[in-house]
């Protein structure tokens, strides 16, 4: 089975260059923002499941079921 982390470029489907960069100016600011490690698996959380893997334009997001789903304490998720 596949970890949800184990994205490949082929699923990413990074066809042209300027999506390319987009993706590179947005790691790039990512990683030297101030976040924490569980501020970004959260986000990834909720980039990557709630979103139903990017399918969905719009969704709602439930604190408490983000934390169970990530088995965190749910203040820890807000």
């Amino acid at each position: 089975m596949k970890d949800i982390n184990d994205v490949t470029t082929e699923e990413l489907d990074l066809s042209s260059q300027d999506e390319i960069q987009g993706v590179v100016k947005f790691i790039s600011k990512m990683r030297y923002s101030k976040l924490s490690k569980v501020d970004l698996i959260v986000f990834q959380h909720v980039l990557m499941v709630c979103s139903d893997f990017g399918r969905k334009a719009t969704f709602d997001v439930n604190q408490t079921e983000v934390a169970d789903q990530l088995r965190m304490h749910q203040p820890v998720v807000s």
